[in-house]
């Protein structure tokens, strides 16, 4: 049974960033928004996530996000 997931866009155990960025971009194709670039993201990423989503998504909801999944 998996407990933790770590994400580490660093690469210091395991560089996840691209299948990260990859599931999001999948996302914003869902709801019809334009692909950004990966230098993009890294700079308009923000925590907590939901803040991002909205910033390109509006009015998405965490339910919603998750249950398009």
């Amino acid at each position: 049974m998996i407990k933790n997931i770590i994400f580490d866009w660093s690469g210091v155990i395991n560089n996840d960033f691209p299948a990260v960025y990859n599931a999001i971009m999948s996302i914003f194709e869902k709801y019809g928004v334009k692909r950004i670039s990966s230098e993009e993201f890294k700079k308009e990423w923000v925590q907590p996530y939901m803040v991002f989503y909205n910033k390109y998504i509006p009015g998405l909801d965490m339910a919603t996000e998750v249950a398009s999944t």
